[in-house]
């Protein structure tokens, strides 16, 4: 779902979605461009996907994620110019972990 909310969000700012490829790679959030001209417009992709994800109804932990925009052209010249590649985390690592405090024991009294 939040994969759609992005989608939804860049065609609605103007952009064109290609399909959603799903993959194992890590990221902790990244904006991937491979062409310097293409800078300003991952710039504007990264400002959308972050507000996005901040209010979406699938970050209920209301963490912005922190993404990064990331310049990959130096290393994967085959990629047709103007394609930018937006990388997600999972949400659910974002959250921090909340401490855990013992819980009281009680038992009920019963009256005779």
């Amino acid at each position: 779902p939040v994969l759609d909310f992005i989608g939804a969000s860049l065609r609605k700012n103007g952009l064109k979605v290609l399909p959603k490829d799903v993959s194992s790679g890590k990221t902790n959030g990244d904006v991937r461009y491979y062409y310097p001209e293409d800078k300003p417009n991952a710039e504007r992709i990264k400002n959308i996907v972050s507000e996005t994800l901040l209010n979406s109804r699938v970050n209920r932990s209301g963490i912005k994620p922190p993404m990064r925009v990331l310049y990959l052209g130096d290393r994967y010249s085959y990629v047709p110019r103007g394609n930018i590649e937006v990388w997600i985390p999972q949400l659910q690592k974002l959250v921090p972990p909340v401490e855990q405090q013992a819980a009281e024991m009680t038992r009920p009294e019963y009256k005779k």
